[in-house]
């Protein structure tokens, strides 16, 4: 989840990894930042193993997001533009700037967060968007443009939240959650919606929320990136307690995203 990214077709960007070599499928998560800037815009990832890559991309309003879209076992980036009520998806890094040629439009929400997930259980993630103002997810289960939109009410219309999602318990498809950044309070709901969300505190309040497998763990754990200090708090449960991982990474304005990042197409 997150707030500033990119814009329009045929992007063009500048990629420098560091360290970079062919990589099977990731076994743990990284962590990334999305710095907006007037002349141009750029995304840092960390992959799991310490190695570092950076894409420029022109300035944009929009709103970064992460996820595999088509069931390769990798992560890969992407944007949410509100005044273009679209998404702006890549499939693959490979040898040169991530091409973002999904698009996905038809959201009629521009203050609306974005969050992605396996919503359907399918084995690729779909995406989706948050609504505070309703307490209301709009989900499509594949990130396809004929994919249908459904709703999903969740949270307390009007109270700033942000959304995330992840495989916090073992059922086949993604659980929605929120985050309450004045408390630093998660909300997660269970497996089947009559089950009772749950609600614990993880880290200093004024966070931004990220998910994903730190270590490796079958299920998805939870963090924060601290803005004052650009750390990124990380447990590997989506439990309350200390944080198992503090991951420095960049003192700067910035949105958080993480994913099982593959720095080749192979």
């Amino acid at each position: 989840m997150n707030r500033r990214a990119l814009a329009s077709l045929g992007l063009a960007g500048l990629i420098f990894a560091i360290g970079c070599r062919a990589a099977s499928r990731p076994a743990s998560d990284g962590v990334g930042v999305f710095i907006a800037g007037e002349r141009s815009t750029s995304i840092w990832l960390r992959a799991a193993d310490g190695r570092v890559l950076k894409i420029e991309i022109p300035p944009s309003s929009g709103v970064p997001v992460a996820g595999d879209w088509d069931g390769d076992g990798r992560d890969t980036v992407g944007y949410f533009e509100p005044g273009e009520g679209a998404f702006h998806l890549s499939d693959d890094f490979g040898e040169g700037p991530p091409q973002f040629s999904r698009v996905l439009v038809g959201w009629d929400c521009p203050a609306c967060y974005p969050v992605a997930g396996d919503f359907g259980g399918l084995g690729v993630d779909g995406i989706g968007l948050y609504d505070p103002s309703r307490g209301l997810f709009l989900l499509r289960d594949r990130a396809e443009p004929d994919a249908p939109i459904r709703t999903v009410a969740f949270g307390d219309a009007g109270t700033p939240q942000l959304p995330v999602a992840g495989r916090f318990a073992a059922c086949p498809q993604s659980q929605l959650g929120l985050y309450e950044p004045a408390t630093g309070t998660f909300r997660l709901r269970g497996c089947r919606s009559d089950e009772p969300t749950r609600a614990f505190r993880f880290g200093p309040p004024g966070g931004v929320p990220v998910t994903g497998r730190w270590q490796g763990e079958a299920l998805d754990g939870i963090g924060v990136l601290e803005p004052a200090s650009g750390q990124f708090l990380l447990r590997s449960t989506a439990t309350e307690g200390a944080a198992d991982r503090v991951i420095p990474f960049f003192h700067a304005p910035a949105m958080p995203i993480a994913g099982r990042w593959s720095f080749d197409s192979r």
